[in-house]
């Protein structure tokens, strides 16, 4: 992919930048960048920074296990992966691993990092760290925010068909059952 980009990356890599932060939060910032390209060219972003998360496709042998919730910015309830926030300094595996235990109950034995994800790249910062979890063990850790969360337990065959996957509207949802799709389908 890094050879399709080369001259984008050329003209961006050693531009000037001028930022202002104009909110921040715990959570998200909101920065306007204004780029000043080599070519002569200003270019004004506004980008929203965020901390990052993880999302995590949790499965045994029959289920992979989702979560459904409410979320408020879209008004509707969503039928998708464990995920949550990286917390300061915590390491993107022992996020995962924690949200895991808060979100589903379960601690995974076996915790392996596939791929990481840019939600939105052309306004938004957010990476999320997608990792398979495996050979899991009941081990709840209980969180305030988890009353509002129901556990969702599918039969593995179906979680990874078409038919289920294109009814999901969560993004990192439905790449992260693609790609349990892909590995189901070269390992067994």
């Amino acid at each position: 992919m890094k050879q399709y980009a080369k001259e984008t990356k050329k003209l961006y890599e050693e531009s000037d930048i001028d930022q202002i932060t104009l909110y921040e939060s715990k959570r998200i910032a909101s920065t306007l960048c204004k780029i000043h390209l080599k070519n002569g060219v200003e270019k004004v972003y506004q980008i929203l920074r965020h901390q990052g998360a993880c999302a995590i496709i949790a499965f045994d042998e029959n289920f992979v296990y989702l979560v459904s919730q409410y979320r408020h910015a879209n008004q509707k309830i969503f039928l998708e992966l464990p995920a949550g926030l990286i917390e300061e300094n915590e390491s993107i595996e022992k996020a995962a691993q924690r949200e895991l235990q808060e979100e589903i109950g379960f601690k995974a034995q076996k915790l392996s990092l596939i791929k990481t994800i840019y939600t939105s790249p052309g306004i938004l910062e957010e990476k999320i760290h997608l990792f398979l979890a495996t050979d899991l063990i009941y081990q709840p850790i209980f969180a305030d925010d988890t009353h509002e969360i129901d556990v969702v337990k599918i039969k593995l065959v179906d979680a990874i068909s078409q038919k289920f996957i294109s009814e999901l509207e969560d993004a990192k949802t439905i790449i992260g059952l693609n790609i349990l799709k892909n590995h189901v389908e070269n390992t067994f």
